[in-house]
């Protein structure tokens, strides 16, 4: 809210189900939200959702949500009061999202809504399709289309999104996203909206948008309101708070309240001095279980592997290509066997398995890439850092490592 609602070339986590379910794709832990929402006159909404990484290359995301219009005064055919009745709105949300490679994604979302007039009750569909296309570089464009079913059954397209993002990295490593969003409604109804992000730090954040109604064929004309917002972070917990000022039928505001499943590390954690020599495991300044570091990086032009030996891993088929995330790369035995590890919780195993692969390929960009995830999921962004940027020196376009590198200044 804080940006306008302008999401829709900007991937954000398990929001991306409103916004453009391509998004989904780029999610990088499991994720919880909680939602409060006090609208335009008097409406309040109860949100929460559920973002799910299926892989490094896809994602989805589950939604349910409660919105009370609040009671209005009944009258009857004589123009008498006649006590009152409720309106409310309750909706089941479900959406996934895939990488196709070199930057693009797609996406889909379905909502069922079962709303609710005095004694009169509606059930109703909708539908969303998006396409998120992150190039190399700042710059990202998204679009989504919704189509809905009118009170007759019938479908009909209600909205479409289009935007541009560009997030540059500014100095001292603190990134800024600026959106502009243009949608156009079926109710005789466009709006534009630019907006900006810019992390103070990485506990927190600043947000805030200028959004432009235009109302054709009505004596309004254009309206224009300011949205702003904030987020703080600490650990595995953020908090947001958006609103939208200057609306002539008064304000909204959204409190928000999320949890991400060992996708974060704590935003007061002191860095490591030298991440290059940690202490040894088990030692008594080593803290529990610390992860070995990794290993040299890659020059810009690797050189090949040698030949395998008769004892070497099995290539991987061509059929096992298509399911991960570095478009025109086969995955090798190693990040298979490492991906496989790290889906089952086997950090250790994972690691190991990644540590191996890149020994024996340093142009390995998967598994360079595996092993930073790995680190990162236990707790060592410090360590995760080089591995992310060895897999983009050997592959600039991989998604997944730029969405991390973003989210990890």
């Amino acid at each position: 809210m804080g940006l306008g609602n302008a999401l829709v070339a900007l991937d954000h986590g398990p929001t991306a189900l409103w916004f453009n379910p391509a998004g989904l794709a780029g999610q990088d832990a499991v994720g919880l939200g909680l939602h409060h929402d006090s609208g335009l006159v008097g409406a309040l909404r109860e949100t929460a959702v559920l973002g799910l990484p299926l892989g490094p290359a896809q994602g989805a995301a589950f939604a349910v949500d409660y919105v009370s219009y609040g009671s209005f005064d009944a009258i009857n055919d004589q123009g008498l009061a006649n006590g009152s009745f409720t309106a409310s709105d309750l909706g089941l949300l479900g959406g996934y999202g895939f990488k196709l490679g070199s930057g693009l994604s797609l996406g889909g979302q379905a909502r069922f809504s079962q709303q609710r007039l005095a004694d009169v009750t509606q059930n109703l569909w909708e539908g969303t399709g998006g396409l998120l296309y992150q190039p190399v570089g700042a710059l990202s464009f998204g679009v989504a289309w919704t189509a809905e079913q009118d009170a007759l059954q019938a479908w009909r397209s209600s909205a479409v999104n289009a935007g541009l993002a560009w997030q540059p990295e500014l100095a001292g490593g603190r990134p800024l996203s600026v959106a502009l969003q243009g949608q156009w409604l079926t109710q005789d109804r466009s709006q534009v909206t630019l907006g900006a992000e810019w992390s103070l730090s990485r506990a927190a954040v600043l947000r805030g948008a200028w959004q432009e109604a235009l109302y054709q064929g009505s004596a309004a004309g254009p309206m224009g309101v300011w949205c702003v917002g904030a987020g703080l972070a600490a650990g595995a917990w953020t908090l947001d708070y958006g609103v939208v000022t200057d609306h002539p039928l008064g304000y909204a505001q959204r409190l928000s309240l999320g949890y991400a499943f060992g996708g974060r590390t704590p935003a007061a954690a002191e860095p490591v001095a030298n991440p290059s020599t940690p202490p040894p495991l088990g030692s008594p300044s080593a803290g529990p279980a610390s992860p070995p570091p990794p290993l040299p990086l890659p020059s810009t032009a690797p050189e090949p592997a040698a030949a395998p030996t008769p004892m070497a891993a099995p290539e991987p088929t061509q059929e096992a290509a298509p399911q991960f995330g570095v478009a025109g790369a086969l995955p090798s035995a190693a990040y298979v066997e490492a991906y496989q590890d790290a889906g089952s919780g086997r950090w250790s195993e994972a690691l190991l398995a990644c540590r191996n692969g890149v020994a024996a390929n340093p142009g390995d960009a998967l598994c360079w890439r595996e092993m930073g995830l790995v680190y990162d999921r236990l707790g060592r962004p410090d360590y995760a850092r080089p591995c992310m940027a060895a897999c983009l020196r050997l592959q600039p376009n991989d998604a997944e490592a730029l969405h991390w590198m973003r989210q990890h200044p």
